[in-house]
């Protein structure tokens, strides 16, 4: 009986693992619409910003986006790249990769986000710091769906949003969102 209950459970558990899998294919390129492969070295798949004026001096962005590469000339949009400083903070980075089927190939690992000065060597005063992340899959094409929330303490404008990032880019869905108080309307 023990050993029946074992087996049970273990393919229970199997099956489990199997669905979570299953759950994991996104962003297959065979997916991508004919008319945004044609000359595209990169295809912006989704892309989310919610941009939240909270007040006069405190904001927040969430941001997800990913974005597939289809050659070596789109290679550069395949890393994460983020300056901040003391008015900006960057929070809660991950990330994964997708192979061209839509599998999850490798995910961002805290570990290997760097955290650089922006300006090495030039200023004593500037406080400007950069994450980035480089994946290191490179079997073309694949994609990088990112996510990050960046915290504003002082708000001058609103962050610029442009749904193309480069020549030869092709955009699947771009979205931006603007959230404010009523009684701080834009």
């Amino acid at each position: 009986m023990k050993a029946e209950f074992w087996i049970i459970v273990l393919l229970c558990l199997s099956g489990i693992n199997e669905i979570s899998f299953a759950r994991e294919v996104k962003y297959k390129v065979s997916d991508i619409p004919e008319e945004l492969l044609e000359g595209s070295k990169i295809i912006i798949r989704d892309e989310n910003i919610l941009f939240h004026l909270k007040s006069d001096k405190n904001a927040s962005m969430e941001i997800t986006y990913a974005i597939t590469i289809m050659n070596e000339n789109g290679e550069r949009h395949a890393a994460f790249v983020e300056w901040y400083n003391k008015f900006i903070r960057i929070h809660n980075i991950s990330g994964k990769i997708y192979d061209k089927e839509g599998k999850v190939i490798d995910r961002v690992k805290k570990d290997k986000i760097l955290d650089v000065s922006a300006i090495q060597g030039f200023s004593l005063f500037e406080d400007t710091r950069i994450k980035a992340y480089r994946p290191e899959y490179r079997e073309f094409p694949f994609t990088v769906e990112y996510t990050y929330r960046v915290e504003f303490k002082g708000v001058l404008n609103c962050p610029s949003w442009s749904p193309y990032r480069d020549y030869n880019t092709a955009v699947e869905n771009s979205k931006f969102t603007i959230r404010f108080p009523e009684n701080n309307p834009i």
